[in-house]
């Protein structure tokens, strides 16, 4: 009996042991866990310096998205101001300045805000952080992609007008190459000059590829006018030789022969619109002129648009601009001008404005550029490069 007494009470001590060391166990286990996890206050502590730093970062590219959008944005309302030109005056596929011009009301749409677009008044404030992040990532991944949009709409217009600019300038080089292809004389000054116009050119189209977007339509247009108006000197009917080496008709009013403005040259108040016109006696005829440029109207005319010009003024122009037969003097050359509006001088007769008539025989003194009323038409010149026209119900006559 003692015997297993003896085996029962060991057993219950076996059993007490095991017992006490899984509780021990247990216990450390326990507290491992419990010193491993941070109080609350520990906790929300790092959270917050976490979301904090992030905050931070995200604001920072938010800001960037917006200066990069600022820059896109005027970039393209830039462009868009200096191209109407091309895309109002000229027939061909406009695709690329409708798109950017969509793209830029879409933009303003999206945002429904002013530009330029301010950084964001929430960056001081740190209160639910991460709303706040989620908020502004989403904001600047839509300013990014906006900006790209806008980016690539100024890349194909930039390209429309670089195409449209080497047409202009390959058409006007061509014409200079056929009129050299037909003179014998290398000696001429007129080969020389226009052979300099053509290089010019030349150097405008290989430089293309950088060009200014704002620039290339105006430095196109000039340089193949400059060379049209050389072209226009090799015609040798009935010309006479004036200093500057300018060629002029047999009928051509003498003064234009002579250096400086004519004496007794009038000058002529601008009317409400703030423009210098004149108009004939007969009413036919009406000039607009400043220090920058004339430009003739008439409202009856039997002759054609002259070959030269014509070339120039259908190249790209809207169906029947060319019809409209103003010519133009700027300083340095003659050409056809294809008004997309009311010329001036049929807008301030619409408006019934006070228009000055310019009696036979006066000439308007619109320095360095003269005309003369006459009854046998206008002619007016440049009296620095003695370029000009003569125009008359019959007959326009350039030089």
């Amino acid at each position: 009996m003692s015997i297993r007494r003896r085996s029962k009470a060991v057993g219950w001590l076996v059993a007490a042991i095991v017992v006490i060391s899984v509780v021990i166990v247990v216990a450390v286990v326990m507290a491992t866990e419990l010193f491993r996890t941070p109080n609350p206050d520990t906790a929300t502590s790092a959270t917050n310096s976490g979301s904090a730093a992030d905050f931070d970062a995200t604001v920072a590219a938010y800001t960037q998205a917006i200066q990069d959008m600022n820059a896109a944005m005027a970039a393209a309302q830039q462009l868009m101001d200096n191209s109407w030109h091309v895309a109002d005056n000229y027939s061909y596929d406009n695709s690329s300045r409708n798109n950017l011009n969509h793209v830029i009301n879409s933009v303003l749409t999206t945002f429904d805000i002013p530009f330029p677009i301010d950084p964001p008044g929430m960056a001081d404030n740190k209160e639910d952080v991460q709303g706040q992040i989620a908020e502004l990532q989403s904001d600047t991944h839509t300013m990014n992609g906006a900006t790209t949009r806008l980016t690539n709409a100024v890349q194909a217009v930039h390209e429309q007008q670089i195409a449209w600019a080497k047409n202009v300038l390959t058409v006007a080089i061509s014409l200079g190459q056929d009129r050299l292809s037909t003179w014998d004389d290398d000696t001429d000054q007129r080969v020389a000059n226009l052979q300099s116009a053509m290089d010019a050119a030349q150097a405008i189209i290989d430089g293309l590829g950088t060009a200014d977007p704002t620039s290339v339509w105006s430095d196109a247009w000039d340089a193949s006018l400059i060379i049209t108006s050389t072209i226009q000197q090799f015609d040798t009917s009935s010309w006479g030789e004036v200093p500057g080496g300018v060629l002029l008709t047999g009928d051509i009013d003498d003064r234009v022969s002579v250096p400086g403005m004519p004496k007794n040259a009038i000058k002529i108040k601008p009317d409400y619109f703030e423009l210098q016109i004149f108009q004939t006696p007969s009413g036919n005829i009406g000039c607009t002129g400043s220090a920058d440029g004339v430009m003739c109207e008439i409202v009856k005319h039997t002759w054609d648009i002259p070959p030269v010009l014509k070339t120039i003024c259908d190249m790209e122009t809207l169906d029947g601009s060319c019809a409209a037969a103003i010519m133009s003097l700027d300083p340095g050359y003659v050409s056809l001008f294809a008004p997309t509006g009311e010329p001036p001088w049929s807008e301030a007769k619409f408006y019934k404005a006070p228009i000055t008539t310019l009696k036979y025989g006066q000439v308007v003194n619109w320095t360095p550029f003269a005309c003369l009323s006459a009854s046998d038409g206008v002619t007016c010149w440049d009296t620095q490069s003695f370029h000009g026209f003569k125009i008359n119900a019959s007959k326009v006559k350039y030089w």
